[in-house]
């Protein structure tokens, strides 16, 4: 699950990326190139960290070996197609973001259901405690945070 460049060609980012190398005296690309490894290796570490929290929900019977790959897979997906709308959604406005957000949702409780499970259940199994939590836990596995 390697991040593609899009989350960090932005001309906003590109501009911070050349503000901070001002100011601290370095190349703005050695700068990209060091948010960008620190940024791989974060995803990582969480990509780990959801395949022991799925590894776990297995080993105590909550979900099935085949759930615990829907799962993963569903996640995959979910990065690689987040990746490639990130530019579209960069010229939404609010309300455009939030029915993009809410059609997201509603594709997601559907593939829940179609794998024997609900959202809930998964929320809780990647630490993400309810659908709020759900949210951030997905968008770490995405971007790290």
């Amino acid at each position: 699950m390697q991040p593609t460049q899009a989350a960090f060609d932005s001309e906003t980012t590109s501009s911070f990326f050349s503000q901070l190398a001002t100011k601290i005296g370095i190349n703005a690309d050695k700068v990209a190139v060091a948010v960008n490894q620190i940024h791989q290796e974060h995803m990582q570490e969480r990509e780990a960290e959801a395949i022991s929290q799925l590894d776990a929900a297995v080993a105590n019977g909550t979900i099935t070996k085949s759930q615990k790959q829907a799962i993963f897979t569903h996640h995959q997906k979910m990065q690689d197609e987040h990746q490639n709308k990130w530019e579209d959604m960069k010229d939404m406005n609010r309300k455009e973001r939030k029915e993009e957000h809410e059609k997201e949702q509603a594709e997601h409780k559907a593939w829940a259901q179609s794998v024997g499970l609900d959202l809930k259940t998964i929320h809780r199994i990647l630490g993400g405690g309810g659908e709020r939590g759900h949210k951030h836990n997905m968008d770490s596995m995405r971007f790290g945070r």
